[in-house]
């Protein structure tokens, strides 16, 4: 993420940010909240890209490992099973705008650059597949525990606004 993007990104995960939402006006609840789906759809949208790129990488690993031909035409010809769910059903997920502002613009091409080498296949050893699938495993893992956390914040924003809507 951008480093606006990552101060904002600590701002809200600062305990201070959700303290006394109760006497907040609810334009400003409002205002978080919005705040808050921004950077969770940046964070999202960068989660994302890591885990396709991820089953890409481990595809592309088994298929060095079992000495395919050409990697690439492998993953271009198996992309769409690659990168369906496995479990064969729809998980449940909240919205996700992609229209979040922009403020993470740089973020997304960060996230772009620590997978780029995916179009390098070919050339890659399996330990140098290993070793990048490792760095994208603790980038997704990390943009995961982000992502619960600015969720815990929008459902104690979204808890107060509920409570002033019953009353």
């Amino acid at each position: 993420m951008s480093e606006q993007a990552n101060r904002t990104l600590d701002r809200i995960l600062d305990p201070a940010y959700a303290a006394g939402l109760e006497a907040m006006p609810t334009q400003d609840l409002r205002g978080r909240k919005e705040q808050c789906a921004g950077i969770e759809a940046e964070i999202s949208y960068s989660r994302r890209i890591l885990q396709g790129k991820l089953d890409i990488l481990r595809h592309a690993k088994t298929a060095k490992q079992e000495g395919a031909g050409s990697i690439a035409t492998s993953l271009v010809e198996k992309l769409p099973s690659i990168l369906a769910d496995p479990s064969g059903t729809k998980a449940q997920l909240r919205h996700v705008s992609l229209d979040a502002g922009g403020e993470g613009t740089e973020g997304r091409r960060k996230t772009e650059q620590l997978g780029g080498l995916v179009a390098d296949v070919d050339e890659m050893s399996a330990e140098q597949m290993s070793v990048l699938i490792d760095e994208l495993s603790k980038a997704e893992a990390k943009a995961s525990e982000d992502r619960r956390s600015v969720h815990a914040v929008i459902d104690q924003i979204d808890a107060e606004l509920v409570k002033r809507l019953r009353t």
